[in-house]
């Protein structure tokens, strides 16, 4: 947290978190007001399980010298909790590249003040490299290290109490929660008696609700996909996948147990599961784990019956199509943020839901301008780079799958050779093309060949570009990933071959 401010405003807020009006810091801690103001905390496992702490500064106006959470400090006025997180881990820790998990909000209220508290948590082998402004120290404790010191006046009482809430409780109990308010509001909408019984549960289908999740974030390539460095355990189809579920008991599936693990390797790694799949695959192993196969309507084919049969994966929102509508749709002068053309803004998924009906491509605006044989209906326009064949029906497929906003594993790989056709451009087709292409490519630089591309490698602006070093970041409203940009310094540094 910062050190003390004479002028330093605070938002203040009511316990959802809606800001209600400002207050001085000073009046915000001086004991009397007990003003509600939010306030982020991150922990940071790392894969061994052990938990970062930080020693806060002697500086500080509130618990100097004691242990505290990884991270913590202040929301700014306008704020998302997200935002201040990712603020805060930088400051504190040079922490900017991790995937943090919402763990929930509390009131939390001591003699000095009252705190609206946002939890995080994420696992990382990133070693923090401390501020010594913010922070005096700070180390990784074992579990078993913290709980032996609590009570001993060694940490803050916060980290305590939030320790004791969060961590203390086995996993089991967290998504037993989870799983029971999904069991209470399905039997509401099932039945009259609102008896929360797994029996009368809508089935959970493995072709539809199960393996996709599977494919998408697990079975990637150099993963779970049976071939890479995962290959002992393969997600890629359903006689794979059951080799590490025990139907009818989650709590003894070894699958489960990995995705749901706070203390060890939490799989996917670099993004764990939102909690409603983890919740449904729970729920699909208690109903016993059936290779259910539901009806088909896309035309994919995508039934992986067989056992062993393959699955074609299905369209992922943030890897697979918000890219490609940034690039092609989103661009200045058209459906960004500023020109919104004809009220249109494709720049996030909620704006780009005011042009689909999920489950209805052909109901669609998005999908029925793209798939348009011409006229002024079609879009992009004529003289616009057009979207592929394969992105139209990536799109059409994604809307018929209900248009879920998900965010999927991707496929990123800096240990084999990095090459041009088979790792830098396909990431350029999705994500850079759309702009820089045409007679009215952005910026006046085109990038519609390898030859463009070796251009600017060669001078620096492609990876300046991609980074944000003493230019705008591209892509413009959707950056690549870490390990992207890494893929490109590792092509450009090997001399930025045509292979």
């Amino acid at each position: 947290m910062k050190n003390f401010i004479p002028e330093e405003w605070f938002p203040v807020v009511d316990e959802e978190g809606n800001e209600t009006g400002k207050a001085l810091r000073n009046v915000c801690h001086d004991g009397k007001s007990m003003l509600l103001h939010p306030v982020v905390h991150l922990h940071l496992f790392n894969r061994g399980g052990e938990l970062f702490l930080q020693k806060r500064a002697k500086t500080k106006d509130i618990q100097p010298g004691k242990w505290d959470t990884s991270v913590g400090g202040h929301m700014s006025s306008g704020e998302t909790p997200y935002e201040a997180l990712m603020r805060e881990a930088g400051e504190e820790l040079g922490l900017n590249d991790f995937v943090p998990e919402f763990l929930g909000k509390y009131v939390w209220k001591s003699s000095r003040e009252r705190e609206l508290v946002n939890s995080f948590s994420t696992i990382s082998d990133f070693v923090p490299v401390i501020n010594k402004d913010e922070i005096d120290e700070g180390r990784f404790w074992s579990i078993g290290e913290i709980k032996e010191n609590l009570g001993k006046d060694l940490f803050t009482p916060n980290f305590e109490h939030e320790f004791m809430i969060r961590f203390m409780k086995p996993d089991k109990i967290y998504l037993s929660l989870s799983f029971l308010i999904l069991i209470t509001v399905f039997s509401w909408f099932t039945s009259c008696s609102h008896v929360a019984d797994i029996a009368n549960l809508p089935e959970v289908c493995f072709t539809g609700d199960i393996l996709p999740i599977f494919i998408n974030n697990c079975a990637i390539s150099g993963c779970h996909d049976g071939a890479g460095r995962g290959s002992r355990s393969a997600f890629n189809n359903y006689a794979n996948i059951i080799r590490d579920i025990t139907p009818g008991n989650p709590d003894a599936s070894t699958a489960y147990q990995a995705i749901i693990s706070k203390w060890g390797n939490r799989m996917p790694p670099r993004q764990p599961l939102s909690i409603d799949n983890r919740t449904k695959i729970r729920v699909w192993i208690e109903q016993g784990a059936s290779e259910t196969v539901c009806t088909d309507t896309t035309g994919t084919g995508g039934t992986g019956g067989g056992g062993g049969g393959s699955y074609v994966a299905r369209a992922c929102f943030s890897r697979d199509i918000l890219p490609v509508i940034v690039s092609h749709c989103a661009t200045t002068g058209c459906h960004d943020a500023a020109s919104h053309k004809e009220g249109y803004n494709y720049t996030t998924y909620a704006n780009i839901m005011n042009s689909v009906s999920p489950g209805n491509p052909g109901a669609s605006r998005l999908y029925t301008v793209i798939s348009s044989s011409g006229g002024e209906s079609k879009m992009p326009p004529s003289n616009s780079p057009q979207l592929s064949v394969a992105q139209i029906d990536s799109i059409g497929k994604w809307i018929s799958y209900g248009a879920l906003n998900e965010t999927c594993g991707e496929v990123c790989d800096t240990i084999n050779p990095v090459t041009f056709s088979g790792t830098i451009w396909p990431i350029m087709q999705t994500s850079c093309t759309g702009c820089h292409s045409g007679t009215s490519a952005g910026g006046g630089i085109v990038l519609a060949n390898y030859a463009n591309v070796q251009t600017i490698a060669a001078n620096g602006n492609l990876v300046n570009s991609i980074t944000g070093s003493g230019v705008p970041k591209m892509p413009v409203g959707g950056a690549l990933s870490t390990c992207q940009i890494r893929e490109f310094e590792i092509w450009v540094n090997s001399g930025s071959l045509n292979n």
